[in-house]
């Protein structure tokens, strides 16, 4: 005969409860009584299994097996509510520094900003973006993070800046602008990220004739280089500070000696460091001076000869000479029937100024 369990006098105590409470007719106290029950039982049930029958001898009356889980034990009691299951945390999302593009998890802090997408119609879309910052080790400091689909300018989207920039291919800056409610400095910023993605694009070119000028942006002799490759009739280059040597060299240092050193020909104005440049980086290119610059120097040596001659001169001679600088600058073509009057008049006069507006004239031949 076992010793009684040590559940046998809770049982009794549980009848006794039982009686008192169908007296009571209290039904909700009976079953949170039977939950209890069931509870205690369970834990005083644990209590007698032991995992390592080796070191701790069982007590009388119980079994010794080894901890196993049971369906309960999983799901919870049948008649109760089912536990919550454990679920996997989500991953960390990765977050790239604005930087130094390092990627790391976590952040630092976020908010929202509001950027402009793609209109539909008539209608502004704009999209609300949650934008983190990151502590970044490599910089040292809290940089904001890098988003594949933002422009230059945070708070537009990258398509709508290619968008900017297509329509400002065949509009001026303003118009697109007061089209697009759009401040002309925004405008002008998302043009110059649509057009550096169409250079990157486009990569390096390698041009076999290039032309060299310069263009002035403002006022006080600022001015920058635009290279062009001639036989496919587009600019390739703009950039420098001045027009330098030193600015004419990083046309060529972007270029690269093995693509330099395909040129065959430069057409170019004759100015001193472009010359000095060229023969620098591409020695074995050939130089041809525009026409342009090529006839000016002709007018001032035309100009020097009629200065001379006018001090030269005296007297009733001097009427000639005086007040016909433009007549003997300008085009044959161009001039009224009282210029060319007074043209045949002045070179059937001076012999020397007759000379010399002939030499001008058919070296200006080379190029017709």
């Amino acid at each position: 005969m076992g010793i009684p369990s040590v559940s046998d006098g809770i049982r009794g105590r549980l009848e006794e409860e039982h009686r008192r409470l169908d007296a009571a007719g209290d039904l909700l106290s009976r079953e949170a009584l039977d939950g209890n029950y069931k509870r205690r039982r369970r834990q005083n049930w644990a209590s007698c299994v032991y995992a390592n029958t080796a070191t701790t001898p069982p007590a009388v009356g119980c079994v010794s097996l080894p901890r196993i889980r049971s369906e309960l034990d999983r799901r919870g009691d049948l008649r109760g509510p089912a536990r919550a299951r454990a679920r996997p945390h989500p991953a960390v999302k990765k977050t790239a520094c604005g930087t130094c593009g390092r990627v790391q998890r976590g952040w630092y802090d976020r908010k929202r900003r509001r950027v402009r997408d793609l209109g539909c119609g008539d209608l502004r879309i704009y999209l609300a973006v949650e934008v983190r910052r990151v502590a970044c080790r490599r910089c040292g400091q809290v940089k904001q993070e890098r988003l594949a689909f933002l422009a230059d300018t945070p708070f537009y989207t990258k398509r709508f800046a290619f968008y900017v920039g297509r329509r400002c291919r065949a509009s001026p800056i303003r118009d697109v602008a007061k089209e697009l409610r759009l401040d002309w400095h925004t405008v002008k910023a998302l043009e110059q990220q649509y057009m550096r993605a169409q250079l990157r694009r486009a990569g390096t070119p390698g041009p076999r004739v290039i032309g060299l000028d310069e263009v002035s942006i403002k006022k006080g002799h600022t001015y920058r280089i635009v290279v062009s490759a001639l036989i496919r009739h587009r600019p390739i280059w703009f950039g420098g500070t001045d027009r330098s040597e030193a600015s004419l060299d990083q046309f060529y240092a972007g270029l690269g000696p093995r693509k330099a050193a395909r040129i065959r020909l430069v057409v170019l104005d004759m100015w001193k460091p472009f010359r000095l440049a060229t023969a620098r980086h591409a020695p074995q290119a050939s130089l041809l001076f525009d026409k342009f610059h090529v006839l000016r120097h002709l007018g001032d040596a035309l100009d020097q000869v009629r200065k001379s001659e006018y001090a030269r001169v005296s007297g009733r001679q001097r009427r000639f000479i005086k007040g016909q600088k433009y007549t003997l600058l300008a085009h044959r073509e161009n001039l009224t029937l009282s210029g060319r009057r007074a043209l045949k008049t002045l070179l059937a006069a001076n012999q020397r100024l007759n000379t010399a507006y002939l030499l001008k004239e058919s070296f200006g031949q080379l190029w017709d």
